[in-house]
């Protein structure tokens, strides 16, 4: 399971712009201009869903169930 607050942790300590999160390849950071993968591992479709819930306001996640998209 990815741990998001290690992968955030690494980014700030290397300085990292960005974080990237896709299903089914290694988070990526953003450093000086490039994206970098991180070491964690490979993340699944559980993940995201998990992270995206877990930072999504409350009327954003109903908006996604209902809707399957939502801007936060």
């Amino acid at each position: 399971m990815l741990d998001l607050d290690q992968v955030l942790a690494d980014a700030v300590q290397r300085g990292a712009s960005d974080v990237h999160v896709k299903v089914g390849s290694r988070p990526h950071m953003r450093l000086d201009g490039g994206l970098v993968p991180a070491a964690e591992e490979i993340v699944q479709a559980a993940d995201t869903e998990r992270i995206a819930f877990a930072i999504m306001p409350k009327g954003r996640a109903e908006e996604f169930i209902s809707t399957n998209e939502a801007d936060f």
